[in-house]
């Protein structure tokens, strides 16, 4: 009998070790943002939790298409990440097709809001990994214009938290993100 037990208990420790490794990687990916029901709005604003080893994601749409956007560096709760800079980011990566000239929404949808969002656009023929010729674009309540001239366009999107009522930071992060205009 004792020997049918050894195998049994084995078994099940590697299903509990298995599960909890399973269930720390979900823990660890930036959780979906839900959308509202019968809107053609961005999504509801999650609450933010500034437990996460991972930073907000965020949240990029032209119409109806969500942008895919790529993680670069980041400080958040439990440290910080550097990435590689400027549209080496998007190496290997197919930019999303937009039309000419729509209206962008790129956002973090999480309560609080971050205190400063900020859009730059790179240089499709630089590195740009020092960023000190970026473009800067104004973002008007989290959205922006795309260029009407064909071509692929690449985008930092910035966004940075505040302690409530100082100038600290209370984390950021970026993320890098690319639009074929055709």
């Amino acid at each position: 009998m004792k020997k049918r037990r050894i195998p049994i208990l084995a078994g099940f420790l590697i299903i509990v070790v298995i599960g909890m490794m399973l269930v720390s990687r979900l823990w660890m990916s930036p959780a979906p943002i839900p959308f509202e029901p019968d809107s053609q709005t961005l999504p509801i604003r999650v609450p933010l939790d500034r437990n996460t080893r991972t930073p907000p994601a965020s949240t990029i749409m032209a119409g109806d298409t969500v942008i895919p956007w790529v993680q670069s560096s980041y400080c958040w709760s439990r440290g910080c990440a550097d990435y590689i800079g400027g549209t080496q980011m998007m190496d290997g990566k197919v930019p999303a097709v937009v039309p000419a000239g729509p209206r962008i929404q790129a956002n973090y949808n999480y309560e609080p809001a971050p205190a400063i969002l900020v859009l730059h656009q790179l240089d499709n023929e630089k590195n740009q990994s020092n960023y000190n010729d970026l473009v800067s674009i104004p973002l008007q309540d989290g959205t922006f214009t795309a260029p009407t001239v064909p071509g692929t366009y690449y985008y930092l999107l910035e966004a940075h938290w505040r302690e409530k009522n100082t100038q600290y930071s209370d984390g950021d992060t970026s993320a890098v993100f690319a639009i074929e205009i055709r």
